[in-house]
């Protein structure tokens, strides 16, 4: 059997079809990849900087917590911290007063890498009274 010029076109028209699908699908796996990459980064990292910063705030004086860094940058994200002191008074003992510091730390996405999705952690440090 003779081919023809025509059959020729259409086997490699299908053969680009097929590529373009194929890369299609790896790019965009790759994407995902990337992503979710990026989201356990940020995951991990979150907490390894508001426990850092719980260990400033023990060994920060409990009056002199506003002297601490507002903002850090780790692994390419940056991350807001906030230490908010507070007081309980009457605390198991009348008159008994006990001072802790609630910390926050965010993911400050300035680019919207991630969309709606917020990254935060919270906590109560109890400092030495």
């Amino acid at each position: 059997m003779r081919r023809r010029n025509g059959d020729t076109l259409v086997e490699m028209m299908m053969a680009f079809l097929i590529l373009i699908f194929v890369l299609g699908i790896t790019v965009g796996g790759s994407a995902w990849v990337v992503n979710l990459e990026k989201k356990t980064v940020v995951k991990s990292d979150i907490y390894d900087v508001a426990y850092s910063y719980a260990e400033e705030i023990l060994a920060t004086e409990y009056d002199s917590l506003d002297a601490l860094e507002e903002e850090v940058e780790l692994n390419g994200f940056k991350y807001s911290r906030t230490a908010t002191p507070s007081s309980m008074n009457n605390f198991l003992v009348s008159g008994w007063a006990v001072n802790y510091v609630t910390l926050g730390v965010k993911l400050k996405d300035e680019n919207n890498e991630f969309g709606d999705e917020e990254y935060y952690v919270k906590m109560t440090v109890i400092p030495e009274q």
